[in-house]
């Protein structure tokens, strides 16, 4: 079995991952990887989203913290960090949702979404 120095977090994106997804395969294979859980998956808060991924890395040697976030996590990591201006070891993101599509999710109001192309436009932390 494989182990780890670092303290991986999976991040999932819009609608959870099911039973099958990668992320869920990886945390039954690694039992000490920790799936961060949002308070609404259909219905995502950017705000609340950001503030559940502080309240879980809050009181952690953030320099042995790994992020692993799919789809609409992979924005929510980055605006966490633009907001919190903390460190972590690393983030892989994969399959960013494209937020400002027309076709994306376009019942969610405004205020819930956070919009990837404007956090590509920042500068990294």
């Amino acid at each position: 079995m494989m182990s780890f120095r670092s303290k991986i977090f999976i991040l999932p994106g819009l609608g959870n991952s099911g039973d099958l997804h990668w992320q869920t395969l990886w945390e039954k294979k690694f039992p000490d990887f920790t799936r961060i859980h949002q308070q609404s998956w259909d219905q995502p808060v950017c705000e609340d989203w950001i503030s559940t991924i502080d309240t879980a890395l809050k009181n952690l040697p953030l320099n042995e913290v790994i992020l692993v976030g799919h789809s609409l996590a992979c924005c929510t990591i980055g605006y966490w960090s633009i907001r919190y201006k903390r460190k972590i070891r690393g983030a892989l993101m994969v399959a960013p949702s494209d937020t400002e599509a027309e076709t994306y999710r376009p019942a969610l109001p405004d205020s819930s979404r956070c919009r990837w192309n404007e956090f590509l436009s920042r500068p990294s932390p």
